[in-house]
């Protein structure tokens, strides 16, 4: 099993007996909630519900299977939400997913007042490519997420806009590129573009409207890797403004400027709602989105 998430949507669908109605409960596509429940059967290697097209009913496995939960779920709640001994504050942990500029320019500003409001609480922080971050949290291997968010945000997704920041086009100091770069300078200009995420379905639809036919030299996973290789001399890179002017590459490359500006997009915290069923998350959430 993944995490207690998993149960805790076990839990749902045996109580609700309907795919639709647990998905809309649980903030989740009808898709991630059966691909959760069939992973969480893979791993016990049970079938946990019988299905038909109008019902959904515990089998034999599953009653066993939902009295173990009720009583690790239980024990769970009792320890997270209890009170400290001496009658502390809320205390546990929350588990947060970002990429290192967000690490270090979004988020100690985020959780500075979380952190003085609830000390107690344990915060386990890990780093990794923008494209992950939305699927570790749907996967349930954090609480909470920074991520870029798109235009259209999924129904089931919480989120808390923090930041927003343009594409740029970056180079080296010294490179030979006549500004401002225009539909003439396109063509045959040598590009480094993220492999995957956001920023570059975002660039390719821009490149699309446009009428560009991208000339791609180099990808890298990240928008860091990117602008290594930017610095090495492969090419024009394409990041967020945040990441070119976070890096400590910054002083050796410059951004070029364009007759049309490059998208934009948002950076937000993004949870879950069966995550603020845990009272650490719940107070996370409260300070980041309340006054």
């Amino acid at each position: 099993m993944k995490s207690l998430d998993d149960l805790r949507v076990f839990d749902l669908l045996a109580r609700t007996g309907h795919f639709g109605r647990t998905a809309a409960e649980a903030h989740m596509s009808p898709s991630t909630l059966s691909r959760r429940i069939a992973a969480l059967e893979s791993d016990l290697g049970e079938t946990l519900f019988r299905r038909d097209r109008r019902s959904v009913v515990l089998s034999p496995a599953g009653i066993r299977f939902r009295a173990f939960v009720a009583d690790v779920l239980s024990a769970w709640d009792r320890f997270e939400a209890g009170p400290l001994p001496g009658g502390g504050p809320v205390a546990g942990t929350v588990s947060l997913f970002c990429t290192v500029t967000a690490s270090q320019s979004i988020v100690p500003e985020m959780l500075a007042r979380f952190r003085q409001r609830f000390p107690q609480v344990h915060l386990a922080l890990e780093t990794g490519y923008a494209a992950d971050a939305l699927a570790r949290l749907e996967d349930g291997s954090v609480d909470l997420t920074v991520a870029a968010i798109p235009p259209r945000v999924p129904r089931h997704l919480l989120t808390h806009v923090i930041a927003s920041t343009p594409l740029v086009l970056v180079a080296t100091r010294h490179h030979p590129v006549s500004e401002p770069i225009g539909s003439e300078g396109w063509p045959g200009l040598p590009l480094v573009l993220p492999t995957t995420g956001l920023a570059r379905t975002l660039v390719d639809r821009w490149f699309r409207r446009q009428g560009i036919r991208p000339s791609v030299s180099a990808e890298a996973n990240g928008h860091e890797a990117v602008l290594a290789l930017v610095s090495l001399g492969c090419g024009i890179g394409v990041v967020p403004e945040l990441v070119a002017l976070q890096s400590p590459l910054a002083a050796s490359l410059r951004t070029l400027a364009t007759e049309s500006l490059l998208p934009s997009f948002d950076i937000a915290a993004c949870t879950i709602g069966e995550r603020l069923s845990k009272p650490a998350v719940a107070a996370l959430w409260s300070v980041l989105t309340g006054p």
